[in-house]
């Protein structure tokens, strides 16, 4: 999600998210955080980028072809098997950033124990 600023505060977006959540606190309405809400109050004022710019599913989805991963500007781990997990999925493209982020963590586990 890619935010204009100048357009959230004019429209006042957190204000009225956070009314929204407020007012329908405890009903079981949505799930996956304020996400739904955004997209309820945003629907009309939106603009598709690209796949490219978000290639998710990493963490559940095994089909995504070798172009379109090679083609991503992010890529994004949604799903259960996240690739710091023994389990996880495409854990070849996560380790080279790994080695990076947490070389000043060396010694401690990767996968948060």
């Amino acid at each position: 999600m890619v935010i204009n600023m100048r357009a959230w505060a004019r429209l006042n977006v957190t204000f009225r998210v956070s009314e929204w959540a407020k007012q329908n606190k405890g009903r079981d309405l949505w799930r996956h955080g304020s996400q739904p809400p955004l997209l309820l109050l945003l629907y009309d004022r939106v603009e598709w980028l690209d796949e490219a710019w978000n290639v998710d599913g990493l963490g559940h989805k095994k089909n995504q072809s070798v172009e379109m991963i090679a083609a991503a500007k992010i890529l994004h781990w949604t799903g259960p098997l996240k690739p710091w997990h023994p389990n996880g999925l495409r854990k070849e493209l996560w380790d080279p950033y790994s080695v990076h982020c947490w070389q000043s963590y060396e010694g401690q586990r990767r996968d948060g124990g």
